[in-house]
């Protein structure tokens, strides 16, 4: 796990969005899928990165390309769970049934949701 993310283990699961452009047009309908459910984005304690060519952000870009996306795809759907592990890389949008499927079918989740009650 990229130093940049160390601070989240064990706290959140992870979505990084890789685009080569903020107009890319997986990059917007990814967007528009993990919008359209924020109760259930945060319930399962996800948080997401866009790592987009020429933009700026406070994670390092370079050091997490190189870790996430090292041949450069145009868009990437990475996923990474609690424990600092990838759990779905996928060079197209996830949807969120998909997503939701994957993260509640995870042991650590499958806790998480019996504390809650």
């Amino acid at each position: 796990m990229s130093q940049d993310l160390q601070q989240y283990r064990w706290k959140n699961r992870i979505i990084l969005l890789f685009a080569d452009a903020p107009t890319n047009a997986s990059l917007i309908a990814q967007e528009q899928i993990l919008a359209s459910d924020p109760a259930g984005i945060h319930d399962r304690d996800l948080l997401r990165f866009d790592l987009v060519t020429g933009t700026q952000t406070d994670l390092d870009h370079s050091q997490l390309t190189r870790q996430y996306n090292p041949d450069g795809h145009s868009f990437l759907f990475v996923l990474i769970g609690k424990d600092g592990t990838v759990k779905r890389s996928q060079e197209s949008p996830v949807s969120l049934q998909v997503l939701f499927d994957q993260i509640d079918s995870m042991s650590m989740r499958q806790q998480e949701m019996r504390n809650r009650g």
